[in-house]
């Protein structure tokens, strides 16, 4: 867990006690943005105060689901970084228990539909999202799949009332989850499947949503990556394979590959699959939205790739030209096989100076493996720090101890540099002995060592050292502002 994990827990606990989206922690990273990639001399000459701190964060992303978080804290009295995790739980256990009840529908035997789960268990963009940080909009997962499982099963008024309140509930997540599962309910109204008519209405509703945000409210630095003249120039890179788009693109592909091929033996599901995956290939964040899977911008294919391989597999095991034990046996195993080797082969890249390896994060949830020992005393070692700082205190740290922070109850957090010259404290990691201070995620290698000794130089002018620890050869150092 990171910044975004911080910053979902911090908008829940803002909203919660102010009624406001005001989050300082999302709020202070927009503040870097039009740093990266400058000069040194730029950069070490900024003044690094949060433009952003008092804006709502409603301007970037409609989060209205936060205020249901909230209300449900208010009443049961759950600390959010409980709330948080536990609704995290909650959305990858029911994932694949949907998954499960799915293929039920389609008359599986109970080992296909157990090797079923255990394909989309090893199924990377999936797997990322559970091992990787929190984001409201993994809530569209289940979601969708649960839409999709009530829209095939009786059509009741006890069901049509359930399909409605969830999709009133998905709208609400994001702008985004409000678009895209919009245009689900309308694709499934225009495949074939009509009994349900008021779905089209619903689809309606979400998509003008998303628009009516977009056009009327949202003010997201993002915005000019959806711009008509950056998805050309994307395309044009998609096609160039010198181009780091288009090599990312490619293992995307191969990654989905086996789910998109199974999909073409129901065709309109496979039309769906490819739709619903071509927002990742015709916009750009840097690369996350190709194989960062521990990011959120694989949620909204992730679901329609389940659905479409499930009737695909459905279509091609009613085949009686082909032994059924070839067919299905074979293809069940070979994407199982698939999987199992993505999962342990390939490293998930989120951006140029950060990467993910899908095993090593799965094992920091172990207690008694060694990373889960380290993030134990890692905890344990900061908590000490800030035994005597007031919660209240302006602290400034790197993304990565953000989510301690937060589970300590600090409320405004900025995200360092942000803050070196006038935040109440400073946390900082380091070399022992040596006079730089690591900066993650945000410059690239070349200016890394000049900004590293000027940001030293800022920091010890400003403030004193108030405690430190050393973890497994990385010093923490907690400074207050003289």
């Amino acid at each position: 867990m990171a910044g975004d994990s911080a910053g979902y827990v911090d908008l829940i606990q803002r909203v919660s006690d102010f009624g406001d989206m005001r989050s300082k922690v999302f709020a202070s990273a927009y503040s870097l943005y039009s740093l990266i990639g400058r000069p040194f001399q730029e950069y070490c000459s900024n003044d690094f105060i949060n433009q952003y701190e008092n804006w709502s964060f409603s301007n970037y992303h409609f989060y209205l689901v936060t205020y249901i978080f909230a209300v449900i804290i208010k009443i049961t009295n759950i600390p959010p970084i409980i709330f948080s995790a536990v609704i995290n739980a909650i959305a990858s256990f029911s994932t694949f228990l949907l998954i499960y009840l799915i293929a039920s529908k389609f008359k599986f035997s109970i080992l296909k539909k157990i090797l079923i789960v255990l394909i989309f268990l090893l199924f990377p963009p999936l797997l990322g999202s559970l091992s990787g940080q929190y984001y409201f909009d993994r809530l569209y997962i289940p979601l969708i799949l649960l839409l999709y499982y009530l829209y095939i099963s009786n059509n009741d008024n006890l069901n049509n009332i359930l399909i409605i309140i969830i999709s009133l509930l998905l709208f609400s997540i994001s702008e985004r989850t409000s678009l895209m599962g919009g245009a689900f309910l309308l694709a499934l109204f225009l495949i074939g499947i009509k009994e349900k008519k008021y779905v089209l209405l619903i689809g309606i509703i979400g998509v003008i949503n998303y628009f009516f945000w977009k056009y009327n409210i949202q003010n997201s630095p993002y915005s000019e990556n959806t711009s008509a003249a950056q998805i050309i120039s994307n395309i044009k890179d998609l096609f160039n394979p010198e181009m780091p788009i288009s090599i990312l693109g490619l293992r995307l592909l191969i990654i989905c590959a086996p789910f998109v091929i199974i999909s073409l033996f129901s065709w309109k599901y496979f039309l769906l699959s490819v739709i619903f995956l071509a927002p990742n290939y015709l916009v750009t964040i840097g690369g996350a939205e190709k194989i960062g899977f521990v990011t959120h911008y694989h949620s909204y294919y992730i679901p329609v790739l389940i659905i479409g391989f499930i009737n695909g597999f459905s279509n091609l095991s009613k085949n009686k030209s082909v032994s059924k034990l070839t067919i299905e046996s074979l293809i069940l195993t070979t994407v199982f096989l698939i999987q199992v080797f993505h999962y342990f082969n390939i490293q998930h890249v989120v951006s140029p100076t950060l990467s993910h390896n899908l095993f090593k994060d799965i094992k920091i949830m172990y207690k008694k493996s060694d990373l889960g020992q380290y993030s134990d005393s890692r905890y344990i070692a900061l908590k000490s720090l800030f035994d005597d700082v007031n919660r209240e205190a302006f602290v400034s740290s790197n993304e990565f101890m953000q989510p301690t922070l937060v589970g300590l109850g600090f409320v405004n957090i900025r995200y360092f540099p942000v803050g070196v010259d006038h935040s109440d404290y400073l946390l900082t990691e380091s070399v022992p002995d040596t006079k730089t201070i690591f900066l993650l995620n945000i410059v690239s290698d070349e200016n890394m060592p000049n900004i590293q000794k000027c940001l030293f130089e800022r920091a010890n002018a400003n403030f004193k050292i108030h405690k430190s620890v050393i973890i497994r050869g990385v010093e923490f150092t907690l400074w207050k502002r003289n």
